[in-house]
């Protein structure tokens, strides 16, 4: 279904202006938002000219950005029809955690062997940032700030090549939290979840390390998989039975 330019206007939020940006990351950023927070969902078509018209851009814009998307495993584009929101099937979480949590057992145990001060600090202070943002309960802030620290652990394991396999799929990881913690009552206890891993990495030991990660991601990936399983549940439910012959 073709959305017009007031349907987009009312999910989109502007492009901020950010000298370092180019125009179509801007948008990027707009749209990934917009589907990370859920106002835009999966199934979604994503056609050019009327976000374009909505955030006051070019086309080429909008599909550099769609582009993007689709390069981080969030958008499909189907020839001939068009670019698509992806809607993360049960296997497609279980994969993103699974290597998701593989990497990282690999980045925390480079980490915990040779992370110094500075690179404690890093953590650490992004630790304070989730504490800060947990008293406001900001779940989309919240997925934000556990992608940031997680990305900063695999920076300071200094693994260059799993660092980029990371990244490549840190977009999918960021949906995959927000997704998560959405099933909480609360984000309280995000920070202390994160400290523990920071304290983990300054004791040394490795292999607590990488248990503490693998933990911590499993966690995650389970809830969010029983949480999928209660709403095709109650989805079912929630259909009109046919009467029996």
């Amino acid at each position: 279904m073709k959305r017009p330019v007031e349907f987009w206007s009312d999910r989109l939020s502007q492009p901020t202006a950010r000298r370092h940006l180019s125009l179509s990351a801007r948008v990027y950023e707009s749209l990934f938002e917009a589907i990370l927070g859920g106002k835009v969902r999966p199934g979604e078509h994503l056609a050019e000219q009327p976000i374009a018209g909505s955030l006051g851009v070019s086309r080429i814009s909008v599909r550099e950005a769609i582009r993007r998307l689709a390069t981080d495993g969030l958008v499909e584009i189907i020839p001939n029809r068009g670019a698509y929101v992806v809607d993360f099937s049960p296997a497609d979480i279980e994969e993103i955690f699974s290597l998701r949590g593989s990497l990282e057992a690999l980045g925390i145990r480079l980490a915990t062997e040779s992370a110094g001060r500075i690179d404690l600090a890093r953590l650490e202070e992004v630790v304070d940032e989730m504490r800060g943002i947990e008293k406001g309960d900001d779940r989309l802030a919240g997925a934000e700030v556990d992608t940031k620290f997680h990305h900063t652990l695999m920076e300071i394991s200094r693994h260059r090549r799993a660092l980029e396999a990371w990244r490549s799929m840190s977009a999918q990881i960021t949906i995959a939290v927000y997704n998560s913690i959405t099933y909480y009552p609360d984000i309280d206890g995000l920070a202390e979840r994160h400290s523990r891993i920071v304290d983990v990495i300054r004791s040394g030991d490795t292999e607590e390390a990488e248990s503490c990660i693998s933990d911590h991601i499993i966690q995650g990936g389970r809830m969010l998989l029983e949480a999928i399983g209660r709403d095709s549940l109650v989805e079912r439910e929630r259909r009109p039975r046919r009467n029996a012959p």
